[in-house]
């Protein structure tokens, strides 16, 4: 089973790797919310392979520690269907958008596969997550020297004492995931840690209706969710 990750939103960033893995799965499977509505990653495919049969296995993507239960029952439950599904020698294809390292839903998907038989071998393919495709289209210099990176999800309000220590470190480029229902706060964050003069904001990446602008010009206190903030490291502090 592989993982596939397609990238931040346009078809031209998919790796020439998952298209051609895409091309020769048995069976590809796009992740929803609703059988009846298709996912950020299957549009993505669709505009690259738009003959291809594309299957919906539907997710809870219910957010933070409270919604952990379900996430995982959710992914069990995904694991017995895609074995109901598919015989034991079709290779299956999971699309993820972004990179399936970070915040996907094929990871969890994978751990309870291999607990229903270990026998199943996992790969995962990689794609351009979403804060370096953001740092690229404004020519940003993410790191340099001995800064730090650190990349946190910010889904709910015990999130931001998190957040805020991690700020506080003027050497580290911080990128923020998941904070569109709690922008207004993260702004709060960086102006509190001198950071929202610099911070950039990123929507709808790779998309036609993008949305790329400074932090500090965005009035609206809650933004999509794929919503992705990066604060660059402090330079001035350390020359």
């Amino acid at each position: 089973m592989y993982g596939v990750g397609v990238g931040p939103g346009d078809p031209k960033m998919m790796t020439i790797l998952a298209k051609e893995i895409l091309e020769s799965a048995s069976i590809l499977l796009a992740p929803t919310i609703s059988m009846e509505s298709s996912g950020r990653a299957e549009e993505v495919v669709r505009a690259i392979l738009p003959n291809r049969e594309i299957e919906r296995i539907v997710f809870q993507m219910t957010r933070g520690t409270s919604g952990q239960t379900l996430r995982e029952s959710s992914a069990k439950a995904a694991a017995r269907e895609l074995f109901e599904r598919c015989a034991p020698d079709e290779d299956v294809a999971f699309v993820t958008l972004g990179d399936p390292s970070l915040y996907s839903t094929f990871y969890p998907l994978a751990r309870a596969v291999s607990q229903l038989d270990n026998g199943v071998e996992i790969s995962m393919v990689p794609g351009i997550p979403a804060f370096t495709y953001l740092a690229c289209r404004v020519n940003m210099d993410l790191l340099d020297n001995s800064e730090r990176l650190y990349v946190v999800a910010v889904v709910q309000d015990e999130d931001l004492d998190r957040l805020c220590d991690l700020l506080a470190d003027r050497q580290a480029t911080v990128v923020i995931y998941k904070c569109g229902r709690r922008f207004g706060k993260v702004r709060e964050a960086l102006a509190k840690t001198d950071r929202l003069s610099q911070a950039l904001v990123g929507e709808q990446l790779g998309t036609q209706i993008e949305r790329i602008v400074e932090a500090s010009l965005v009035s609206e206190d809650y933004l999509s969710y794929f919503a992705t903030v990066i604060s660059p490291a402090i330079r001035s502090d350390f020359g």
